[in-house]
């Protein structure tokens, strides 16, 4: 059985670039994605990161990731 990444990281890709945009009173967020809808209720509180452009992407907008699968880090990023 294969497994597909694209999904969780699409997902987590655009639930932390909707970080900047949802508050603490912000309503439901829908996002849409090849496997149908994820309906986000609040701001992620943890974001666990699955590939180093993912990475790139989050530490460029001060997302501090839970967890980072892999250790072949470049040097910029080996904080995590």
């Amino acid at each position: 059985m294969a497994i597909n990444f694209t999904f969780p990281v699409r997902l987590l890709a655009a639930a932390a670039f909707s970080l900047g945009a949802m508050t603490a009173s912000a309503e439901e967020m829908t996002i849409k994605h090849a496997q149908g809808e994820t309906v986000l209720k609040a701001a992620p509180k943890k974001v666990l990161v699955l590939d180093v452009p993912s990475l790139d992407n989050l530490d460029a907008l001060g997302v501090e990731p839970t967890g980072v699968v892999g250790s072949n880090l470049p040097t910029y990023l080996q904080k995590y």
